[in-house]
């Protein structure tokens, strides 16, 4: 049992345990993360010597920075167990994802957003759903239902944490996290930075081909190692689900069918 902190240094001692466990159980998915920042880190190092060609130019490389804005405190939340907070980020990551994809797609749609329209998910899925460089409704559909069901403070958001009944102290890294919703998570954002890639890597293939060509290898490279660990992961995802102790009201609030995104091919 571990001991009721007196300072926060002690908490923070319990949180580098948490840490070291969380990392070592999904290295090889944080070490995915890593190969597409590399590959982001290298595509915006080109961008930089090249002026955007126009006003949609402009936002894509915006809302790319925007995403890889994302993925550092992300994986330290999904560290730490927090997949309240992670799920909340992965959520405006979706939203910065699907938005950048339906800008390269149709570009009235972008300069309706740029000049201050609010454009609807709904609108933004439609967009992506018609176009095979685009992204299956039904998918996004779901993954859209599934990130606002963790990020809203919603009765199944919101875990117990038994403060008072059993729990002397339920902060940081003292509870025990839901590995599942971890891996969850994790499965998602590996799904979305996947998408994100591989839109801007066809999006500014010309500039790529031309300019840097290497960024094709550790391109691919980021993705079939993100391919086969990922669905490895999303496998198993039953399985860590049966394993944890299911509490009555998330019996009557059960979890979402398990998904993934669905690119179209």
């Amino acid at each position: 049992m571990k001991k009721i902190p007196e300072r926060l240094s002690d908490m923070d001692g319990v949180k580098n345990l948490r840490i070291k466990e969380l990392s070592k159980m999904f290295s090889p998915h944080f070490s995915s993360l890593r190969n597409y920042q590399v590959f982001i880190m290298h595509l915006v190092i080109l961008l930089g010597k090249h002026k955007p060609v126009d006003d949609r130019d402009r936002t894509i490389r915006n809302l790319l920075a925007d995403c890889n804005d994302m993925l550092d405190p992300i994986a330290s939340s999904l560290k730490e167990g927090k997949y309240n907070v992670a799920s909340t980020l992965t959520r405006r990551l979706y939203e910065d994802i699907s938005l950048a994809n339906a800008f390269m797609l149709n570009h009235e749609l972008h300069d309706r957003w740029h000049s201050g329209e609010e454009i609807k998910n709904q609108e933004v899925r439609e967009e992506l759903d018609k176009s095979e460089l685009g992204a299956d409704i039904d998918s996004t559909r779901y993954l859209y239902g599934l990130l606002s069901d963790l990020s809203h403070p919603s009765r199944v958001a919101i875990m117990d944490r038994f403060l008072g009944e059993g729990v002397d102290f339920s902060l940081g890294g003292y509870p025990t996290p839901s590995v599942y919703h971890v891996a969850e998570t994790l499965v998602q954002c590996l799904s979305l930075v996947f998408w994100l890639c591989a839109a801007t890597a066809l999006f500014y293939k010309p500039l790529i081909y031309k300019h840097n060509p290497d960024l094709v290898k550790i391109y691919k490279f980021a993705a079939e190692h993100a391919q086969k660990i990922n669905g490895q992961l999303h496998k198993e995802l039953d399985r860590l689900l049966s394993e944890e102790n299911i509490t009555f009201i998330e019996k009557k609030y059960p979890p979402r069918k398990k998904g993934t995104l669905k690119r179209k091919p």
